[in-house]
This record gives structure tokens, sequence and C-alpha cells, in this order.
């Protein structure tokens, strides 16, 4: 993994440069250096826990952490994964069962964590795993910091070294809701690849402060640290998102780089006042984890005057797919061209090419791709025999190549008889003025079979849109069948650690539309009102 070697690089050559502010505090490129060699030495003294392989995959060491963005971070992944090891970031909101079933599956050498996080703790003890809490009683000093007394004097050009490209470096998994998450393995190769050909593409060599205020378990910001630490650049994160305090952060620090989803983009453009000055110091703004629609965008503008707006789609498992800069004044159409390096192709169900305009599976072949899979709950596997994979996205590419998408193959509703994509039609709710976000689901119904069910965000009731609105915009847009039957709006649609919309819990209110428990109300016509 490029942590270790690009740490390194910099503790050579500007030790004194700040690398990571997190927490509140800052770290130099010396300190953090020797703190994640500290790491890497306690590590390698782990006794190995027997760990069977995954296929191929081989981990020989793996420290799994189950942290919110604590200040020990950074210096945990970078001594955890140098030389041969590997590291398994978990999401704090996973339940108590899905951190015990994810533990027994992955058999780590080592847990570190919070004291929040007690069920995990004991989970671990349960099965035998070594556990270091990284708060504890300060007049006593942390377990962790008492885990890496022993190892004060480590070198960093003993330590800090750098594995095979072919080996594993980071145990990611996919959103889980109820069941087990899906793990996947990402090998080192994969990121120094990437890291290599997106500096052109993402400001990695121009820019010196890049600020990700996302949680580290989630990819964008993860890669984010990667980007910064690869640049020797500062790399400025935040324990929770706020968007206020994110403001704050760009101003003071200076930023040139901002890495989000589109979601974080939003709520950083409601909370800037009228009368704030522009934040006129970044030049670019990196999104993903869903499409960026061009209403952000153009809000973000006028906040954001010198900046350009990339926006990359990908998922965890494949890394990039295809990577688009929203025009300025315009509109764009898709999710871009194929990033550098990446051969895409639009599938129907036997396999075949599809034309230009014809929707089908979405089929990607990469260096960037991961080794696969650990386990799944539908024994599915990644890869295809010819090298292609598909995590069932669908889309279609139009005549100049650009891609775009449908949504992901399980969330298609058939209404009617009709074939609709939820992404379809959330993108036109979204530009119904007061409306910050959209989720649209399917109920049953006796006629329709599945009805369609639309779910609004609307943080300001003094602009919450009639029903008149919202179902003429849909009719301007979409055709009859896509105009959903119902309308509901909550004041903030629920989100995971990562920033998206969480759908399982959407569909949950769906499903028990009477009850007093969620915050579902339904927007009316009014008497006379006609859509």
């Amino acid at each position: 993994m490029p942590f270790a070697a690009s740490v390194l690089r910099a503790h050579r050559t500007a030790p004194d440069t700040v690398g990571v502010v997190l927490d509140g505090r800052s770290t130099t490129y010396r300190e953090l250096a020797a703190r994640a060699a500290r790491v890497a030495r306690a590590v390698r003294a782990l006794p190995r826990r027997p760990r069977a392989l995954f296929g191929d995959i081989d981990l020989p060491c793996l420290v799994a952490v189950l942290t919110d963005n604590a200040g020990q971070l950074p210096e945990l992944l970078v001594g955890s994964t140098a030389g041969d090891g590997a590291c398994a970031l978990f999401d704090p909101k996973w339940s108590a069962d899905q951190v015990t079933e994810v533990l027994h599956r992955l058999t780590p050498d080592l847990l570190v964590t919070q004291r929040a996080h007690g069920a995990a703790a004991d989970a671990a003890a349960a099965l035998g795993i070594p556990t270091v809490l990284l708060d504890g009683d300060p007049t006593d000093g942390t377990p962790y910091t008492r885990w890496l007394a022993p190892h004060h004097g480590a070198d960093p050009e003993q330590e800090l070294t750098p594995g095979e490209d072919g080996s594993v470096f980071l145990v990611g998994f996919t959103s889980g809701t109820t069941s087990t998450p899906k793990a996947f393995a990402m090998a080192r190769g994969c990121w120094r690849t990437s890291l290599a050909l997106g500096t052109g593409l993402f400001d990695t060599t121009s820019a010196s402060v890049s600020v990700a205020p996302g949680p580290l378990h989630h990819g964008v910001t993860l890669y984010a640290l990667a980007e910064a630490l690869h640049a020797g650049h500062t790399f400025v994160g935040a324990r929770r998102f706020d968007a206020r305090d994110l403001i704050r952060a760009i101003r003071a620090h200076r930023a040139h780089r901002l890495s989000l989803v589109p979601s974080m983009l939003h709520a950083l453009c409601q909370a800037a006042g009228p009368d704030d000055p522009p934040l006129d110091t970044v030049t670019i703004c990196i999104s993903s984890g869903a499409p960026l629609d061009a209403t952000i965008v153009d809000n973000a503008a006028r906040l954001l005057p010198s900046t350009r707006f990339v926006d990359y789609y990908g998922a965890s498992e494949t890394g990039f797919v295809s990577v688009l800069e929203h025009p300025r004044g315009g509109r764009a159409e898709g999710v871009g061209r194929p990033f550098p390096g990446v051969e895409v192709e639009v599938r129907d169900p036997h396999g075949r090419v599809c034309a230009p305009g014809v929707a089908g599976e979405i089929h990607v072949r990469s260096p960037y791709l991961s080794r696969g899979y650990l386990w799944a709950a539908d024994d599915t596997r990644l890869f295809r025999p010819d090298g292609w994979v598909s995590v069932g996205d669908q889309g279609h590419r139009d005549a100049d190549g650009d891609l775009h998408l449908r949504g992901r193959k399980g969330r298609m509703i058939i209404t009617g008889g009709w074939n609709v994509y939820p992404d379809d039609v959330e993108g036109v709710l979204r530009t119904v003025p007061g409306v910050d976000d959209a989720v649209v689901g399917g109920v049953p119904d006796a006629f329709l079979g599945t009805a369609l069910v639309g779910v609004i965000g609307c943080s300001d009731p003094d602009r919450l849109p009639a029903y008149a609105e919202v179902v003429r915009a849909c009719r301007a847009s979409l055709p009859s069948h896509k105009v959903p039957t119902r309308v509901y709006t909550v004041p903030a649609l629920p989100r995971t650690t990562s920033g998206k919309v969480a759908r399982a819990e959407v569909d949950d209110w769906l499903a028990r539309p009477g009850s007093a428990d969620h915050p579902l109300v339904e927007v009316l016509p009014r008497r006379g009102e006609v859509g």
C-alpha cells in the first residue's frame, strides 16, 4: 500500500510538513512516521492466528479497526499496512450481530476499537481475538498507549517497508443493512496504479491541502487520505461531519482540494450564509458515492467560485470506472467517460454488447479491480473468466461514448408492467424547489402490482413543495408510469456513515405507512388542486 512508502518518503524529504489534521491535532510527517513505525513493530510482534485462505486470497497479517475518525486512525492505517500487513475497517454503524459475524469469519490477529463498542470487544474476547482500546483511564494511559510503549524506539526506515503489488492491504466491505456485509480484498498495486494515473485528473500535485470530512472507513475519504500522503501534502479530516465546521476548516487551512459525497456538498451550500465570503482557495471539488446533480453544482459554484467540480463513478470492489468534469453554466449528461486504463461494456441479459442508448448491465475490466470477495451472502463471485466484472449496476452508453447510470439491478421496480429505475425519478424530484434529496420506492398495489412512492427530504418547512408542484415536475420530464402515485416528506432522509441515503430504512418506513414511529408525512393535494 502507498501509505507506508508515502509517509516514509515525506518523512525523508519534508519531515516538518503537517501530514494529517484530525480530531483537533496536527501531526507532522516526522511524527506520523514515528508513530506508524511503532504500530508496525507492535503488529509484527503479534502471534498469528490460524486463518483459512479465502480462495487464492491470503491474509498473513490482519488488524481489524472499529472506530470513528479517531486521531490515532491514520497511524494505525499506515503501520498496520506496512510490509505484508492488511487492515480491515469496520463500519461503526454495524449491529453487534454483524460485528460478531465478521470477526468470526475474518479471525483477525487484533481488534482495535473504543469503549463505545464494548460489544465488539466482548465478541472478540469470546473468539480469542486480542483487543486494544484507543481510549481508557487517562491516569494510567490508554491500553493503546501501553500496547505501543515497548516499541517506542521503532525506526521508520526499518518498519515502514512497502509490500508487493499483488498482496492485500485492505479488507473493505459493501454497505450492510441487517445481513452480513460482503467483504472484498484490495491489492496494493491497484491503488498505486490509480494514484499515479489520477494526479492530473484530481490535481494531487498542484494542491497542498486536502479536506475530506467523511468517515475514513469509506472509500471516498480513505482514498483522499492516500492521495494527500502520496503527494506529501496535508490531509484535513473531521471526527464527525458538520457543515459549519467544514466551512471553518476550509478557511483555516486555506484548502485547495475538497473530497466528499453529494449530500455533504449540498449541506455545505445550505450552511453558508448569504453574507459569507466565498471559499475561493478551493480549486477542485471531487465527489463520489452517488451521481452529483447539476443543481447542486450550480449552487456550489457560487460558494466555490474558483473550483472545478469533478465527479467519479465506481464501486468499492471495482475502483474507478468513469470520471466527469461538470461544465460551468451547463448541465452534464451521465457519469462521464471511462477512467484512464478502464474498459466499459454495457451488456444485455445474454451477454451481448448493447447498442448506444440501449440499457443493460455495466461490465468493467481495469487495473483497479479488487482481488474479489472473501465471501458473499448469495455466493456470487466478482470475476468472470474473461476478467470482466459487474456489481449489477444498470446503464447505457450514448453515441459519444458517455456512460449513463440507471440504478442497481436489484432496485428496478415493475409497476403496471413497466420497468422503472428509481434513479430516473429521483433525479427529477431533486429539481423541485425546496427538495434537498429524494428516494423512490415501491409499495404493494392491487391494480399496479407495485406502486411508485416518492420520499422527499425537505429541511426548510417554509419551502415544502405542494403536491401539484411535485407532480407537474415529474410529468414535465417523465412518462406517466414513472410519476409517483404518492409523495411523502421528511425533514431529512436517513444516512449511512458514508453519507449515502439509507434506502433500507426508507423501505422499512414505506412498509409501515400508518405507524407512528417514523417521520413520514404524506403530501396531499389541496382541495381543487390539479397536478
